[in-house]
């Protein structure tokens, strides 16, 4: 039996804790002990402590620095986690590497957790990178760019690296550690598990990698509950900090279709406000996998594993991105022309005009349906499967 620390560091849905959870219960049937160390404890006992998990809360940077541009790269992501203070960044990879000495674990399994893997550099234990395509940017010098449709000089890239790269080294020499040359250098790990399809990768034009198909909990919530023979079934699963939600609701309010909300934390006023039998809203999580097979359309905000489990079941999405890494899901389902993505909303009919798109259309269905038949003998089990044997091949390399 091999110990595994599963590490969860940036990102704030329960997508990461959802697939870890499903994860670290297929470890442990293969006879392995996975211990957690989570971002946030929010909803752990819920998901882990119910299964007999061990969790530990993250050492985590207390003041994310706030932007009012995205960051250009992967580089500036890590300098607004605390990748730009060297002294905070040593005492963060410090109480990692405590951690480490409490658990000591075989393998370390990393889900968007770049201090913990930082604090790995160096201790012979063997990792595995775990998640979609953002958390694990290309080994290029400077990263690239996040932004597509903006022209951003290398010149900026590369100073964005080399912030960072300078204090990660003042790190590491305070730690007799090995420097680094470049910063892509420090996802030099012994298995990268990229857990994502090439159409979905945030990072298009990765030129090799070896993809395992998305990680989301496909079991995660209770049974949707559709109360009506509407022409169509829409299901939502917006955050409450989606721009123009209000808006949103009440444009869609009036439309002929039935409506079910998953919208963790609305506000009471709002919920109120819009509830109708046709246009109801869920206290929990719906269990995804039943909801591909009874929705027509989905209006998410284009998270990665959402927006995969969705396209798998062939369903067309009106996608409202909140942050680059969303946008750059978003842009990938239009590409693929699955979908209808919103960003410069002007008015309510927008929303409408939308909705009654995908509604009335076909293109976006044929796009949706064609994907799921690529993808067909794809399941949440078999990666499930898949992820854990490579997983377990680091075992042999220690």
């Amino acid at each position: 039996m091999a110990r595994i620390l599963l590490a969860w560091e940036l990102g704030t849905t329960l997508g990461h804790l959802g697939r870890l959870s499903l994860l670290g219960r297929e470890l442990r049937a293969r006879g392995h002990e996975p211990v957690f160390v989570m971002r946030t404890l929010q909803y752990a006992d819920d998901l882990l402590g119910r299964h007999g998990f061990r969790y530990l809360q993250a050492p985590v940077w207390p003041r994310v620095a706030e932007s009012k541009s995205p960051p250009l790269n992967y580089s500036e992501i890590l300098q607004r986690a605390g990748f730009l203070d060297h002294g905070g960044l040593l005492c963060m990879v410090k109480a990692w590497r405590e951690l480490f000495g409490l658990i000591v674990p075989d393998v370390i399994v990393l889900d968007h957790a770049p201090t913990a893997l930082l604090a790995a550099h160096g201790t012979g234990i063997p990792r595995a990178l775990y998640g979609s395509g953002f958390c694990s940017p290309p080994r290029e010098y400077p990263f690239p760019s996040m932004h597509p449709r903006l022209t951003v000089p290398e010149e900026t890239l590369k100073q964005s690296d080399d912030r960072v790269l300078d204090c990660v080294n003042k790190a590491l020499s305070l730690l007799s550690g090995r420097p680094l040359e470049r910063l892509c250098d420090l996802f030099d790990v012994e298995e990268d598990l990229l857990c994502t399809f090439p159409e979905l990768d945030h990072y298009s034009h990765r030129e090799s990698a070896d993809y395992c198909g998305p990680a989301f909990a496909h079991d995660l919530g209770v049974e949707p509950n559709w109360r009506s023979n509407s022409d169509k079934r829409i299901f939502g699963y917006l955050q409450p900090s989606t721009p123009n939600l209000e808006k949103l609701l009440a444009a869609l309010s009036a439309l002929d279709h039935e409506f079910l909300w998953v919208i963790p934390n609305i506000a009471p006023e709002l919920k109120q406000r819009f509830e109708a039998p046709r246009f109801r809203f869920s206290e929990e999580l719906c269990k995804m996998e039943r909801v591909t097979q009874q929705v027509d359309i989905a209006i998410t905000n284009a998270g990665h594993g959402t927006t995969a489990a969705l396209l798998l079941g062939g369903i067309p999405l009106l996608l409202l991105p909140r942050h680059v890494e969303q946008y750059l899901v978003a842009r990938n389902v239009n590409r693929l022309g699955a979908g209808l993505v919103l960003e410069n909303i002007t008015s309510e009919s927008d929303y409408v005009r939308a909705v009654e798109r995908l509604a009335d259309g076909t293109a976006c269905s044929t796009a949706a349906e064609a994907f799921a038949h690529k993808y067909a003998e794809f399941t949440s089990q078999k990666q499930l499967a898949v992820t854990a044997e490579r997983i377990e091949r680091l075992l042999g390399a220690k």
